[in-house]
């Protein structure tokens, strides 16, 4: 387990934390949330999974089988906060969720097993403690009645411990471990899960002016409200990811359509399951080292998990426009939520809607831009278009007032606002009781780079 990847969860309601050490030769990502981790309770079905031919990443396809494994501490041995009947009805929703995302490609099967008392205090320091835990599979205490070898998916929960984390996953591979930390909610453990999938954060980028492309944006690495790999809401994984997952332009699977040249078409409500094109992807630039970053192009819809999306505590436009989304296809966690908003303190307005066209005059062929030109149940219909000559949002979609401004230090950047923020007339600043606070809220515990 030393030497893998790993990536974990923390709340805001844990204590801050500036910096955290590494687990061995781990790689240590930082993850907090301001929101109810509370997953919707669906009843899973078990429906059959649609055939693939060729996989992108064979071990996000088909069944996969979970043990979700419950410990606790010689020094607490009758601290049970769940029963067994607990995590299983977790363990259906998060089925649910993944047959639901994966347009019926990928499921979760599996156990239940504990508790399990392991000869371990709960008072150890955390990297000696969740290093100990992730030995039991290999040289660690043996649980009866648990075969580590017949899992795809090593899940251990326990009650709360020292670590300043919710959840703790390791990055991709066929056999994978996470963690969580005192809470046992669908939304921890599909993030998690989402991790042993090989999926980055979701982030989103932050700006304090016009531009979503500008040197006043800086980088929220899981910001993004639409995803389940950010830290918000549960829902849909978006289509940089599902891409990688190989759950995009399967057998008788949704497609994403690579555009290359203007065309105008219709964009499908993005969670629905049919054959029809749920994403766009264009090239946006290539790199130095020879990737290639893209932008991408759903459209969603209160439908199913993504229903989860309509409990933002502001009033946003996620459902009412097009969410464009960022993602190189050599970086597994480079995935950015452009905001078409971008002046306002809020990830939860990003959409470009209906009548506004988003430009890059910087991308291949000339730029690009992508207009908006309708909006109904049965899609957006879009228009890409080569040859751009602006770059930015038309018309501005914003009326503000507010007075925010990026502050750099060193490779930190930070945005700080002074007044409330308004939209089409309406105060947004009820929750937290300014943009000062709203910024608070999303950044005091990540760092944020200048720009991605």
């Amino acid at each position: 387990f030393k030497g893998a990847r790993l990536s974990l969860m923390i709340f805001l309601c844990a204590s801050p934390v500036s910096t955290l050490p590494i687990l061995g030769e781990s790689q240590i990502e930082l993850d907090s949330s301001g929101q109810d981790f509370c997953g919707s309770k669906l009843v899973a079905e078990n429906l059959p999974l649609v055939k693939r031919a060729v996989a992108n990443n064979v071990f996000s396809l088909g069944s996969q089988k979970a043990a979700f494994v419950l410990l606790n501490f010689q020094n607490d041995a009758n601290n049970r906060p769940w029963s067994v009947g607990d995590v299983a009805t977790s363990l259906t929703t998060v089925n649910d969720y993944f047959y639901e995302a994966s347009y019926h490609q990928t499921n979760l099967t599996g156990d239940v097993k504990g508790w399990y008392t392991v000869p371990f205090n709960s008072s150890t320091d955390c990297n000696t403690l969740v290093n100990s835990i992730s030995d039991i599979p290999f040289s660690g205490p043996k649980l009866a009645g648990v075969d580590f070898n017949s899992y795809d998916r090593i899940v251990f929960l326990f009650p709360t411990i020292s670590c300043s984390w919710a959840g703790l996953g390791q990055v991709g591979g066929q056999q994978t471990m996470s963690f969580i930390n005192g809470n046992y909610s669908p939304k921890v453990i599909a993030h998690e899960l989402g991790h042993g999938f090989a999926m980055g954060h979701a982030g989103y980028s932050l700006c304090s002016g016009p531009n979503p492309l500008g040197s006043e944006c800086g980088l929220v690495e899981y910001g993004d409200p639409s995803d389940a790999m950010g830290n918000l809401h549960m829902g849909h994984f978006n289509a940089f990811h599902k891409e990688r997952l190989g759950w995009l332009d399967g057998i008788d699977t949704p497609t994403i359509q690579l555009i290359n040249q203007t065309v105008t078409l219709l964009l499908e409500p993005y969670e629905v399951f049919s054959k029809n094109v749920k994403a766009l992807k264009v090239l946006k630039s290539i790199q130095s080292d020879g990737s290639q970053s893209f932008y991408y192009l759903e459209f969603r819809q209160p439908v199913g998990f993504d229903a989860d999306l309509s409990r933002s505590r502001y009033k946003g436009n996620l459902f009412n426009g097009v969410l464009i989304h960022t993602g190189n296809s050599r970086h597994y966690d480079s995935s950015v939520l452009l905001d078409m908003t971008p002046s306002t303190p809020f990830a939860d307005d990003s959409a470009l809607e209906e009548g506004h066209t988003f430009s890059d005059n910087a991308a291949p062929n000339g730029g690009v831009a992508f207009t908006v030109n309708s909006i109904s149940p049965a899609g957006a219909n879009i228009t890409v278009k080569f040859g751009a000559l602006t770059t930015g949002v038309v018309p501005s979609q914003v009326n503000l007032n507010v007075d925010c401004a990026v502050i750099r230090n060193g490779n930190d950047t930070s945005i700080r606002c002074n007044t409330k923020p308004y939209r089409n007339g309406v105060d947004y600043s009820g929750g937290p009781t300014s943009a000062q606070a709203m910024y608070s809220l999303l950044v005091s515990l990540v760092a944020l780079h200048s720009t991605y």
